[in-house]
C-alpha cells in the first residue's frame, strides 16, 4: 500500500498538513484535524495529578510481622487490631 504525501486540510484551523501528522476525526465527511489542534482541544483535566496510593510500613504485634501495604491489615496473620504503622527516622536508629 502506498502513501501519499499529498498535503490535508485541517477542518478546524484549515491549514494544509501531512497526512501522517493528522488525525481523521469524522469518517463519513472525512474529516482530518492537526496534532496542533488536538492537542489544543484535550480537557486539562486529564493533564492533572492523578492521586496515587503510597505503600505505607507497618508493624503486627501479634506475629512480629513487618510489611507494607495499602490496607491495613497483616498479610501473615490478617489480623487488624495489632497494627502500628513503622515510621522510623535516622534519629531513631541512631
Amino acid at each position: 500500500m502506498a502513501i501519499l504525501r499529498v498535503p490535508i486540510q485541517c477542518y478546524r484551523c484549515n491549514g494544509s498538513v501531512n497526512p501522517g501528522a493528522a488525525m481523521l476525526v469524522d469518517q463519513k465527511m472525512k474529516r482530518y484535524q492537526c496534532y496542533a489542534c488536538y492537542q489544543k482541544q484535550q480537557p486539562r483535566w486529564r493533564m492533572g495529578k492523578e492521586e496515587t496510593k503510597v505503600k505505607e510500613n507497618y508493624f503486627c504485634g501479634r506475629c512480629k510481622y513487618k510489611f507494607k501495604a495499602l490496607a491495613p491489615r497483616c498479610p501473615y496473620c490478617s489480623s487488624s487490631d495489632h497494627l502500628s504503622r513503622a515510621e522510623f527516622s535516622m534519629d531513631d536508629l541512631l
